[in-house]
């Protein structure tokens, strides 16, 4: 393996990346590459892919499976069948891939920046790994890739966030704020006493201002 094939959008100024695409509801995820390399690419990977050489990271919270997809050849002409997708499909050196944004190599030997290749470069790192014999089979279980003798795909899905815990209410904070350390039993009198810190304590802020006709209260009490 030296060589990975990767596809520049139709609308892409410059980024190329590997044949991509999310699986659908109950989806086989090498069933989803499959799909996709053929609707990108034109060739059909079926008879190719083994479904247990991959690749994964997590990419802006989404799992992404690279397949590795071997004995390709480099003399595969690409026909991509959906309009207005998919504008180029390149071979290039994985040696020439850039292994972070400030990794020169790319612009230096094919005259293109690392940013352009900023969805492949998770992967860069073990792929040169891959070509160099240094990662065992068993390692590699993190993606679909083309190399010469090789095609890259890509399966996303997406991971779920943990949910939020709901905000407190103003009201409920202010209150909680304003509640006094000490909790002493007032009798019935004390509740009418001009001491606002007990107010606030059997009071929501937004009834402070209400007043009651505290005589007439007091006449109708044992």
């Amino acid at each position: 393996m030296s060589h990975v094939l990767l596809v520049q959008s139709y609308w892409a100024k410059s980024s190329w990346g590997f044949p991509k695409g999310k699986v659908n509801e109950e989806e086989d995820p090498a069933h989803c590459a499959v799909r996709e390399v053929l609707e990108e690419t034109g060739f059909d990977i079926s008879g190719h892919l083994d479904p247990d050489d991959f690749l994964e990271a997590t990419i802006n919270d989404q799992l992404v499976r690279l397949y590795i997809v071997r004995n390709v050849p480099m003399t595969t002409k690409f026909n991509p069948k959906t309009r207005c997708e998919i504008k180029s499909c390149s071979w290039f050196a994985v040696a020439d891939l850039p292994n972070n944004k400030k990794d020169s190599t790319p612009k230096t030997k094919i005259g293109v920046g690392a940013n352009s290749f900023f969805m492949v470069m998770p992967f860069v790192k073990r792929l040169k790994q891959i070509c160099n014999g240094t990662v065992s089979r068993r390692g590699r279980h993190k993606s679909a890739s083309f190399c010469e003798g090789e095609v890259p795909v890509s399966a996303i899905r997406q991971k779920a966030k943990p949910p939020t815990q709901k905000a407190e209410s103003e009201d409920i904070r202010h209150i909680k704020k304003r509640q006094p350390q000490d909790k002493k039993c007032h009798s019935k009198r004390q509740l009418f006493s001009e001491d606002k810190r007990i107010d606030a304590q059997f009071c929501a802020p937004s009834w402070l201002n209400f007043k009651f006709d505290k005589i007439a209260i007091m006449e109708c009490m044992p």
